[in-house]
């Protein structure tokens, strides 16, 4: 059986790196960068791999000019097929604030599914009509919050919220804006279930007090990392068949339909089941995305809109205002997660082993399922020929970045860029055992920090330990100190 399975990593690893070689993923040009005379990767005129000698490693690199034009296309495109949508960022595909007031800023509202999520957004300046709250088992405080700041649209995912929103807008008297979050997909376990007849009974429930509830309209979401607009219309004719019939038996007219979120980004890819089997088993990265194929997201909102029109007049519907909740589209290309080549331990059981202080445990989980290209920031101008492993820094074999991928020749001191780092990647990342990486922003040529690298006491600020704060006790010197 180990002798099949190494015949199989074997051959599987072989075909893999003649996909990685001859990808279209090797123009640094598609994320909007380029390579500078020292043949070093280059966005917005910040040289990278220079970040990593000033900021440290890891870190993530924020391209503001990237950030703000993808936001601006991606609004853009819906304005032009579905006029006066409502595009709520999903804050928890990126959750750093400097970040999420850029988006804000290009007419972006937010899209929470956490008390700290609805938290943030009302720091950041958003009135209530500007939020969405969705999330599942959704507590009362939370629910009574979102009532509080009268938000646009709060998605009841099971008929329990109801009681805590009736408690809610009674306490406040305050009406409470509701959505129903419909079960499209039967094997999920979000949302309300409409063959059931779970959905159409909230409904009942929700026009049976208008003192209290306002109904808002209805929300579904697609599967993750989608490029199909066809499976998005056939979600959505099943959404807009349910307002037609709670229209007739309730009387209720969609003013919302939230179609979610979902939408693929041409530059990674989330591994098919197969691709993710053969990663865990044989450690065997997925196919490279073709990044010039697909459906454009101009054409896939298109055919949406087209769909939502057609409908809307054949069954003498009002069209309903359309909200979308978009997380990697927006924000997954404009990230870059850098880090450090530390060592190179020779493996003569495979590809050599390239020890990084980036793995999955600490800042890059997505890298566990999605397919993200990666660069010698460094040596842009030198082939990609070389199949390593690249090895986090924590003492578990589990904590990798990459198997099998393709790169130059390695020396201690490269610098590593993932790309597409803009998605999960910080909303994912982890303390174990070492602080998380700091953030910085790259505008016109500078570099400026977003978000501070954890220090060792902001780990222990929310722990009562005695022995920290003892007069008594003398605590050695950090390893940087005694350096």
């Amino acid at each position: 059986m180990n002798a099949l399975l190494t015949l199989l990593s074997g051959l599987s690893a072989s075909i893999s790196t003649r996909q990685q070689k001859t990808c279209g993923l090797w123009d640094p040009a598609l994320w909007g960068a380029t390579v500078n005379e020292g043949g070093h990767l280059s966005l917005d005129q910040v040289d990278i791999p220079a970040l990593v000698a000033e900021f440290g490693s890891p870190l993530l690199a924020v391209s503001r000019s990237k950030l703000i034009q993808d936001a601006e296309s991606f609004l853009a495109h819906v304005e032009a097929a579905l006029p006066g949508s409502m595009i709520a960022f999903s804050y928890k595909t990126n959750c750093i604030p400097a970040v999420l007031r850029e988006l804000h800023s290009t007419g972006c509202a937010a899209e929470v599914i956490s008390p700290y999520e609805l938290w943030l957004a009302e720091k950041l300046g958003l009135s209530g009509d500007r939020i969405v709250v969705n999330g599942v088992n959704k507590d009362y405080v939370f629910l009574h919050e979102a009532v509080r700041i009268g938000a646009a649209s709060i998605n009841v995912d099971h008929p329990g919220e109801l009681d805590h929103l009736r408690k809610a807008a009674t306490r406040l008297q305050r009406k409470a804006r509701l959505s129903l979050r419909l079960k499209v997909d039967r094997s999920s376990h979000f949302g309300l279930g409409i063959e059931s007849g779970e959905a159409e009974e909230v409904a009942r429930r929700i026009s049976e007090a208008p003192e209290l509830f306002e109904f808002a309209g209805l929300h579904f979401h697609a599967v993750a990392d989608n490029d199909d607009p066809g499976l998005h219309v056939s979600y959505m004719i099943t959404a807009l068949g349910f307002a037609k019939r709670i229209r007739s038996t309730l009387g209720l007219t969609t003013a919302n339909l939230n179609i979610g979120g979902g939408y693929t980004v041409p530059t990674m890819k989330v591994m098919s089941r197969f691709e993710y089997a053969r990663q865990r088993f044989l450690g065997v990265p997925a196919r490279p995305p073709d990044p010039h194929r697909g459906v454009p997201f101009s054409s896939y909102i298109s055919s949406v809109a087209r769909t939502l029109e057609t409908y809307c007049k054949t069954n003498d519907l009002a069209r309903p205002r359309v909200i979308l909740e978009p997380g990697r589209a927006v924000t997954s290309q404009s990230h870059v997660m850098l880090t450090l080549v530390h060592a190179i331990k020779p493996n003569t059981a495979g590809p050599d082993f390239v020890m990084t202080d980036a793995g999955k445990i600490l800042t890059s989980y997505p890298c566990d399922y999605e397919y993200h290209q990666m660069f010698a920031a460094n040596r842009m101008r030198e082939a990609n020929v070389v199949s390593y492993h690249l090895m986090g820094r924590l003492c578990t074999s589990a904590d990798w970045l990459a198997k099998f991928r393709c790169l130059p020749k390695l020396r201690s001191g490269d610098v590593l860029a993932i790309m597409d780092a803009g998605a999960y990647f910080t909303s994912y990342s982890s303390n174990f055992a070492y602080p998380r990486p700091e953030v910085v922003m790259l505008d016109d040529g500078k570099a400026y920090t977003l978000r501070r690298r954890e220090t060792y006491e902001h780990l222990t600020a929310m722990d009562d330990i005695d022995v920290l704060s003892s007069e008594d006790t003398v605590l050695l010197p950090r390893v940087e100190e005694r350096l």
